[in-house]
């Protein structure tokens, strides 16, 4: 879970998960908070990891500026066999997560992408002006990676950790999103992909204009034509049962 500037969204989004799904299933819960995160989010982050429940909460403290940062370190870091990823602002559902549980113990060497095109409601009070440039951008990039695949900038999804730990990420700034997409649709792991919906936050601020997407064109294209073994992090490997 990526928090910066989030206090109360924070804490409802980790009671909503606690609440929803079966602890059993849960290894622990883990935050990334932002080099520049409020002073109201790093409280809650302090009430949140000295809590004493059955599911241990972590926070893993970016060292420089950018949703991006550390996360090679951030991977090494992680437990458990899968992961789900969501934001701590609200605007993905995380009632959710149990789905991305259920899926991932269904299909354990699938990564589950939650598509907002899969969905009526997908893109509900959506600024317009986005929304337009989402559905251009969707197409430019299924005829760039010759994929039916919907989803490509949206990080609401699960994935088996020994997929993700292998791979070497780059993007310090918003285009991480679209990476932590396209590197594993590139290296063909397997995915299938579920409904999902765009809430508007109530919580904290937007990070992103509406011209965010523009440097997301340079990741896209780098990303296509890289060599496969460069998108892996050195003298580290894919298990075969995850590739198509």
């Amino acid at each position: 879970m990526t928090a910066f500037n989030e206090d109360e969204a924070l804490r409802k989004t980790i009671k909503i998960i606690l609440e929803t799904c079966n602890h059993d299933d849960l290894e622990e819960i883990f935050i990334i908070a932002g080099r520049r995160a409020t002073p109201e989010c790093h409280a809650a982050l302090d009430e949140l990891t000295s809590s004493n429940g059955d599911v241990r909460i972590r926070a893993f403290y970016q060292s420089y500026e950018g949703p991006g940062a550390n996360l090679n370190e951030f991977w090494d870091l992680v437990k458990g066999t899968h992961f789900v990823t969501i934001a701590a602002d609200g605007e993905l559902n995380p009632y959710q997560i149990s789905e991305f549980v259920e899926q991932s113990k269904e299909k354990p060497e699938y990564m589950i992408v939650g598509s907002r095109r899969l969905s009526k409601d997908g893109f509900k009070d959506y600024d317009l002006l986005k929304k337009v440039l989402n559905f251009g951008a969707g197409i430019f990039l299924r005829v760039l990676f010759v994929t039916r695949r919907t989803e490509f900038t949206q990080p609401f999804f699960a994935a088996p950790c020994a997929v993700f730990k292998a791979i070497n990420w780059e993007e310090q700034y918003h285009p991480i999103f679209m990476e932590l997409l396209l590197k594993p649709l590139r290296l063909g792991i397997k995915t299938v992909e579920v409904p999902t919906a765009w809430i508007k936050r109530n919580d904290g601020k937007p990070n992103r204009g509406a011209l965010y997407f523009i440097p997301y064109l340079k990741t896209a294209l780098r990303i296509r034509f890289m060599k496969k073994e460069k998108i892996l992090r050195e003298n580290r490997g894919i298990p075969e049962k995850y590739i198509y």
